[in-house]
């Protein structure tokens, strides 16, 4: 997808699969039980999204920046597609059972299951966002209008930090996810537009002569 390392770029991606969760719910304070409810609010909005991202990745721990670009398609309750178009050419699309991670520049697919943990990739709140699951998995905090901040609850059980989500007249702008390690993934979106997508824009049928493994 971009030149991150792939460690961070599946455990980032796994976030946009399909996944069921418990309908159990930890006690919250009633601070964070609003904050959750009114996020929730402004994800369930989210049914079937297209947009541009510009996304950042720094790792002070190896003074490491690095910048991608590329599209995004998502479409309620379990498809998604994330097309890194530069520097390097990478597809990771998901129809909500199979994951495919494609690296054109390898001539490798990769194919597994998605993954059924949100709290080690936040970008499945977009698809899977339920308040049940945001007030089981993480505290929700509303920094500010419009900006909210998810930590995991059970820090020792997720590389997560925390992940921040900026939305500005109920469209989502921005994601920021800190992890454990020291790595820190801004995604900023833009051009961002609400219409259906066909199913089969998330099927992926991989180039003749590419390595499938998996």
């Amino acid at each position: 997808m971009f030149l991150f390392t792939k460690k961070f770029i599946v455990s980032f991606m796994f976030l946009l699969g399909a996944i069921m969760l418990s309908n159990s719910i930890y006690a919250a304070d009633s601070v964070n039980t609003k904050a959750s409810q009114t996020l929730f609010e402004l994800i369930n909005q989210i049914k079937s999204m297209k947009a541009d991202f510009t996304q950042t990745l720094i790792n002070k721990n190896q003074n490491i920046k690095q910048v991608s670009n590329g599209e995004m398609w998502i479409s309620k309750p379990s498809n998604f597609k994330w097309e890194t178009l530069s520097p390097n050419k990478q597809l990771l699309i998901s129809n909500g059972n199979k994951l495919w991670n494609y690296d054109e520049d390898l001539e490798q697919v990769t194919v597994q299951p998605v993954p059924n943990d949100i709290s080690t990739a936040p970008y499945l709140l977009l698809l899977t966002g339920t308040e049940s699951a945001l007030s089981k998995l993480f505290n929700v905090q509303q920094i500010s209008e419009g900006k909210f901040r998810l930590t995991p609850k059970l820090a020792d059980q997720s590389m997560l930090s925390h992940v921040d989500m900026v939305f500005d007249d109920d469209i989502l702008q921005s994601l920021t996810i800190q992890t454990e390690v020291g790595q820190k993934s801004t995604i900023i979106f833009s051009n961002q537009k609400m219409v259906d997508i066909p199913q089969r824009a998330f099927e992926f049928i991989p180039p003749k002569g590419v390595d499938v493994l998996g």
